[in-house]
């Protein structure tokens, strides 16, 4: 028996050495860290993150992703070393969302408590309004009021200068522990851009909420791409632009929405299934090109004094709100290249900042393209307020001139005398003013006497002169035949 067991041995070992070596070899580690995109957060059962797709190809996935991650809370936990980063072979990093979030909900928080001090808002407040999936419009509409502003907010940048830093650090802690690991970071996409087409044009807060969301994926997408460009060692894979040229095709990749029939609206800013298809197919992209270098000299965005340009070809225009002043400082403006690894030259100007001129060099160093930005302050929109027609008791006011959009006041208004009053029968038939100089019709007290010009009562008076006529006649013919002399 033993004989058989040492035969059938001997046997299994000549037949594992004819077997290649690769047989034995482990799949490739694929180590996946970042936040809420990377867990597959409101994923429905069934449907896969994007890191599982990736690893099907061939990978051995390690998730250490983490809802709400920010780039601070990661850097702890790889200069700590609950994460290890030493045995991946590809790293992917999604990060940045939580960053500009949290700057936003404290942006909100604060400037809606100075405006309501009896009403104030902490963070968690606001955090919990904006992450629901049945927020208010109606309690919403405030908060959209303040969103504009947060791009040039203190709150803002302070969020960018902390990402930034710590993104960097991320990378070349990561490279110093692991010299030869693939790794990779995406940038962030505009959650509510479909959202923002789709509902504009009932929902005007829709298209706001998706413009300043449009500038902070902007904001984090040029730190990521300056973090790279400036000496961290990995490769960014363009997100971004992925989302934004399917959205323009009309497919939505992200599970904000609004419900119109409830006047409420779900703002969860995470991808949906398709939105999680196309990242691991913009990461896989990135992976099959093995890094060479791009001739992509494109622009993905710019801008302005914290206002979206429009993109036309090599034409950029910007319109400024009309409460703004053109700025001839390059630093208010925010280029982002198509090919986050390009190089943008600093824009420059000749006329105080109405035109500016850049340039974009693509990785490859040959390729590179030519841009123009014009910049204009939008008209005021104008229109009458406080307009009041005079009347018999009040002056009246012509009205001050404003601008609808920021409140300017135009021209002043003029004030308007008081009417004449409308006297009727003594009383003012506007106000109910006696007429002082008002005198009623006097009544005749002795309705028998005749009136001068009133013919009727003269014929008692004729009978009567007719009977003195006779009376006068008879009496001097009786005279005569007496022979009585009258004097």
């Amino acid at each position: 028996m033993k004989k058989k067991m040492i035969s059938l041995l001997t046997a299994f070992v000549l037949c594992l050495g004819l077997l290649p070596a690769t047989a034995f070899a482990q799949s490739p580690v694929y180590l996946a860290l970042g936040d809420s995109i990377t867990t597959g957060y409101r994923l429905e059962a069934g449907e896969e993150c994007f890191a599982g797709q990736v690893a099907k190809k061939g990978y051995t996935l390690v998730n250490e992703a983490a809802d709400g991650e920010r780039a601070d809370t990661l850097l702890n936990k790889i200069k700590t070393g609950s994460i290890d980063v030493t045995n991946a072979d590809l790293i992917t990093v999604t990060i940045g969302g939580n960053d500009l979030m949290k700057g936003l909900y404290q942006y909100l928080a604060d400037e809606w408590t100075a405006d309501h001090p009896d009403d104030p808002k902490g963070e968690q407040d606001i955090q919990a309004m904006l992450t629901s999936n049945s927020t208010s419009l109606l309690s919403l509409m405030p908060l959209v009021e303040y969103l504009p502003g947060f791009a040039n907010s203190t709150q803002a940048r302070a969020a960018l200068v902390s990402f930034s830093t710590c993104l960097t650090e991320i990378a070349s802690l990561i490279k110093a522990k692991n010299p030869d690991v693939t790794l990779l970071v995406t940038t962030q996409y505009n959650p509510y851009s479909y959202m923002g087409k789709l509902y504009s044009t009932h929902i005007p807060q829709a298209a706001t909420i998706a413009g300043a969301f449009d500038q902070g994926a902007s904001a984090i997408n040029n730190a990521i791409g300056l973090a790279s460009g400036g000496g961290a060692a990995f490769t960014v894979v363009d997100v971004y632009t992925a989302f934004a040229n399917a959205e323009t095709a009309g497919v939505n990749l992200c599970n904000p929405s609004v419900n119109v029939n409830t006047m409420t609206a779900d703002l969860d800013f995470h991808p949906n299934a398709a939105g999680h298809r196309l990242i691991a197919e913009t990461v896989l992209a990135v992976l099959n090109t093995g890094g060479s270098a791009s001739g992509d000299a494109g622009l993905a965005s710019v801008t302005v004094q914290g206002q979206k340009a429009a993109i036309n070809g090599s034409s950029v225009t910007v319109k400024l709100p009309c409460d703004m002043k053109i700025s001839a400082d390059a630093a208010d403006i925010t280029i982002v290249p198509a090919d986050p690894q390009a190089e943008v030259s600093v824009p420059v100007t000749a006329d105080g900042g109405k035109t500016w001129t850049f340039t974009i060099i693509a990785e490859d160093g040959v390729t590179q393209a030519e841009y123009t930005i014009q910049a204009a302050v939008s008209a005021h929109t104008l229109i009458t307020t406080d307009a009041k027609e005079a009347t018999c008791t009040e002056e009246g006011y012509t009205g001050d001139i404003v601008c609808a959009v920021c409140g300017t006041v135009i021209e002043k208004g003029e004030s308007m005398a008081k009417t004449a009053h409308q006297y009727k029968d003594g009383q003012c038939t506007a106000c109910g003013k006696t007429d002082p100089s008002y005198e009623p019709e006097k009544q005749d007290q002795d309705m028998d006497s005749p009136k001068t010009g009133d013919a009727n009562n003269l014929v008692p008076w004729i009978a009567l002169l007719l009977l003195s006529g006779t009376g006068l006649t008879a009496t001097a013919a009786c005279c005569r035949k007496r022979g009585v002399k009258t004097k």
